[in-house]
């Protein structure tokens, strides 16, 4: 029995980002599934805004989908965080596939599968707020964000924080200190 469950077990952990566990598993002589063969899932399993997320979580939730775009599946975290794009910014940057579109400029393309992200506090003024990000690429390189949020007054995301844009700064500025 427990032979059974190991492949649905090492597939899961590939799926939601322990990539690094399951490949040790490998290492260890373990069996699993494709790593590079992803399932389609369902984009509801994709997380999605929330009343209980912070303006903070809102961005480590997205920033952490693009560090891994392609899990589960071929740029899931792009639809991520499209799913966390507010309203107004989805009337500005148009239906999903016009959205993805904007990783292919050298302003956003850093996000897709970045190596680490740094994060400032938080500034929340009633209900607008905004996050500073850096990422660091594969290639060393910094780049700096500025995530521009507000909260939702109507359904279907009625008090979630959501993002109105993401602007590339000056790593200074992305720090925190020029907020």
């Amino acid at each position: 029995m427990a032979l059974r469950l190991l492949p649905a077990l090492v597939l899961s952990l590939v799926l939601w980002g322990s990539a690094t566990t399951a490949l040790a598993h490998l290492e260890r002589g373990g069996f699993a599934p494709s790593l590079t063969t992803r399932p389609a899932m369902p984009a509801d399993s994709l997380p999605e805004p929330s009343p209980d997320l912070s303006p903070e979580e809102v961005v480590r939730v997205q920033v952490e989908a693009l560090a891994t775009n392609d899990t589960p599946y071929n740029d899931a975290g792009i639809e991520a965080a499209f799913t966390f794009a507010s309203p107004a910014n989805k009337r500005s940057t148009g239906p999903l596939e016009r959205f993805q579109t904007l990783f292919d400029s050298p302003a956003y393309g850093p996000m897709i599968d970045h190596a680490t992200a740094t994060y400032s506090e938080p500034t929340v003024d009633g209900t607008t707020a905004q996050v500073g990000v850096i990422l660091i690429g594969a290639d060393g390189q910094q780049v700096g964000y500025l995530f521009r949020l507000s909260k939702q007054t109507s359904p279907p995301n009625k008090n979630c924080w959501m993002t109105d844009a993401v602007v590339p700064v000056a790593v200074e500025r992305a720090n925190g200190t020029n907020i």
